[in-house]
């Protein structure tokens, strides 16, 4: 039979029967199983819509129209050996694109989408001629003459389809694109990296990359599609662009996720917004095991590996959190977030270098930095997590969420810290950022994860000071944190007017503050005029107001003056903080006071004795941390225990409790004095007799209703 040029450009070619463009794969051509004849006959139905298509035990096709036209299909142009399938074009005439389009009407195109479809075949088909009826079926013709159909189910999508895993498509195009230096012709390392990441997107399939880097992926299920070269592949040129080349960007965070074969849906939606902001106006979808498929505005759909954008708990605690780049801790002040000037962009190139060494960085209009690694990989940094407008800067909300503490840690070499300055500089990142995981490498560089899971990189610059550093200014600190502390009543209970007296003080140092921040700790987030922020530990800010007990005893020996010199009132300056157990021995020595009537011996005796324990650790001025906060911990244990007994629920139990009976009150007064005694001479000397007989007399007052609460108040000023 013959045709006119004019029908070969006809939908089908002019052909009454075609063949499918997609051969089966079959291990005997000699003799095929059911299974290979049934696939055979499927893919040939498919392009013959109503024929009766009978195959045989060799892969011949006899295909009866519904018109009664019959025409046999020859094995050889519709099976292929395993072999022929792991070569280019998987052993098929023609190539099917790996991406579909996406239609409206699947049952009538219009003339903008079946123009997508020839397009897409005709650059995995290049010289072909391709006709697309209103269906969405192909019929190609190539340049050697052979005519197959490509149905329109391997074609087009619905968009519904577009919504679903892999975008609707059978095979899955990789979003990062792999740098070549001769499009034209791929070296076996470039085509090896092209099948790797094809690969890692498409697991289980058979990937076969040509010399143009085009490549043809069969899946485990039988189908075959074509990616391509222009989608895998990128010059050098390229990768100078915006996106690096990409027509998917991959975020530079990864998320945590508990179980990498199974993900949450909180998980997922939270990869889902990590590539939503490097990926505008794009549609994803994230399947249970992590993996991303992104369809852009334009119509191009990438997957991203789940090994790109999940991590495991594990990782978290690895280098760089276990993200591919790292994100810079303090954010770049900028007038207008939507417009950067290219001075920003350069402080905000400049912010992204710091914590990413070695990588080249690339900041693109909408204020997005594109980071190529060493190893040739290219993630995305979101504007929103680099900049900060001016007129937001004092907003918490608008910070990272992770502190940079505002005080470096001395060292040898900064070039390469020692184990043990490492661990120093951990450390002053968990005293800023509590509950956070923290990696520091040899430089001093530090990754920190939240417990909310928002990680950022402080560089080492901020976290490590050398002789040089301490010399040239602030003593090496990153601001000036050399003003008087703040004396205040409860180191614990800080109130406002306290706070307000500190940021005075630390604003007095360091002029270039706008907002000083203090958390329900004590502790200062700083913000100065450039958008550095840094937190000071409440330690460095705050100091208790000498402890002045009012049984006596303690500090009120020794001097004269309400002290006994240097027994350890003042080692809140020192290394070890004492400040809790001040508090706490406050508040033990308040309920022995006012509280014995309400206490049986045995219980008034150990209360007694554990204050007179806790002076002696107190006042050791070579007490360890570990003594002070192991007797915090058992002051706070009798508190708990005793709360019960002590209940003041209501002022009116208050009141009763402070004027009962005077001949009771002198029953309860002689016991608690007679207690005093006897623990009096079981006790060293401390000071803690004198301060039993005053705890009695205190008691007595206490029980007749003179009012120590004011007496106490009137201490605490003077004090």
């Amino acid at each position: 039979m013959t045709k006119d040029p004019e029908t070969a450009t006809k939908p089908n070619a002019g052909n009454d029967i075609v063949k499918p463009a997609d051969k089966t794969a079959v291990k005997d051509p000699a003799n095929l199983t059911p299974e290979e004849k049934k696939a055979i006959e499927d893919k040939v139905k498919a392009v013959n819509p109503g024929a009766t298509v009978v195959v045989d035990d060799k892969g011949n096709a006899t295909v009866t129209t519904p018109e009664g036209k019959t025409a046999v299909i020859p094995a050889t142009d519709l099976t292929k050996s395993p072999a022929d399938a792991a070569k280019a074009n998987a052993g098929n005439t023609v190539n099917t694109p790996a991406a579909k389009v996406e239609v409206k009407d699947p049952a009538k195109l219009t003339d903008e989408e079946k123009a997508k479809v020839k397009e897409a075949i005709e650059a995995v088909n290049p010289g072909s001629k391709v006709v697309v009826d209103d269906k969405g079926n192909a019929t190609v013709t190539t340049p050697e003459g052979d005519v197959v159909v490509i149905p329109t189910t391997d074609l087009t999508k619905s968009p519904a389809d577009a919504g679903k895993a892999n975008a609707g498509n059978a095979v899955n195009t990789p979003a990062a694109k792999v740098e070549v230096k001769d499009p034209a012709k791929l070296t076996d390392e470039e085509k090896a990296k092209v099948k790797k990441a094809v690969e890692d997107v498409n697991p289980g399939s058979k990937v076969v990359v040509d010399d143009k880097g085009n490549t043809t992926v069969t899946t485990s299920e039988g189908k075959t599609a074509t990616i391509p070269a222009a989608d895998v592949t990128k010059s050098a040129a390229d990768a100078g662009k915006a996106n690096a080349g990409n027509a998917v960007n991959t975020p530079a965070a990864k998320v945590e996720v508990k179980d990498p074969a199974n993900l949450t849906d909180a998980e997922k939606k939270a990869i889902e917004d990590k590539v939503k902001a490097v990926n505008p106006g794009s549609k994803v979808v994230v399947d249970d095991k992590g993996n991303v498929t992104v369809t852009t505005p334009e119509g191009k759909t990438a997957t991203i590996p789940a090994a790109d954008v999940t991590k495991s708990a594990a990782d978290a605690g690895k280098a760089n959190a276990g993200n591919g780049a790292n994100t810079p801790a303090t954010k770049t002040v900028v007038k207008d977030p939507a417009k950067l000037t290219d001075e920003e962009k350069a402080k905000v190139k400049k912010a992204v270098e710091d914590v990413n060494p070695g990588s080249t960085v690339v900041v693109n209009d909408k204020g997005d930095v594109i980071v190529t690694k060493g190893d040739g990989t290219v993630l995305v940094i979101p504007e929103l997590d680099l900049v900060i407008p001016e007129d937001k800067l004092t907003d918490p909300t608008q910070q990272n969420g992770v502190n940079t503490p505002a005080t470096r840690v001395l060292v040898g070499d900064k070039a390469k810290l020692t184990a043990d300055e490492i661990e120093k500089v951990k450390e002053s990142i968990k005293a800023v950022n509590p509950g956070s995981t923290v990696v520091v490498d040899d430089k001093g560089n530090a990754t920190v994860t939240t417990p909310e899971g928002k990680t950022a990189t402080i560089p080492a610059a901020q976290l490590v000071k050398d002789a040089k550093d301490v010399a040239a200014k602030n003593n090496g600190e990153n601001i000036n944190v050399d003003f008087e502390k703040e004396t205040v009543a409860d180191f614990n209970n800080l109130t406002d007017a306290e706070k307000e007296a500190a940021k005075a003080k630390i604003k007095g140092a360091n002029a270039d503050v706008v907002e000083v921040i203090f958390d329900k700790a004590g502790n200062a987030t700083v913000i100065t005029k450039d958008g550095k922020v840094y937190t000071i530990v409440a330690k460095d800010i705050f100091k208790q107001r000498p402890y002045v007990p009012s049984n006596g005893g303690g500090n009120n020996s020794g001097n004269g003056n309400g002290t006994s010199g240097n027994n350890g009132a003042t080692n809140t300056d020192a290394k070890v903080d004492k400040a809790k157990l001040e508090g706490a021995i406050r508040q033990l020595d308040e309920l022995i006071v006012k509280e014995s009537a309400k206490l049986d011996a045995e219980t008034a005796k150990e209360a007694n004795a554990l204050l007179a324990d806790a002076k002696k650790v107190f006042a050791n001025a070579d007490a360890s941390q570990a003594e002070v906060d192991a007797m915090v911990k058992r002051i706070e244990g009798f508190m708990a225990k005793v709360a019960s007994s002590t209940d003041h629920a209501t002022p009116a139990n208050d009141q009763a409790a402070q004027t009962p009976a005077v001949d009771t009150a002198t029953t309860q007064a002689a016991s608690a004095q007679a207690n005093a005694r006897k623990v009096a001479k079981e006790l060293p000397n401390t000071g803690t007799a004198d301060s039993t007989v005053a705890m009695v007399a205190a008691a007595a007052s206490a029980l007749l209703g003179l009012g120590l609460a004011g007496r106490r108040r009137k201490e605490d000023e003077e004090a």
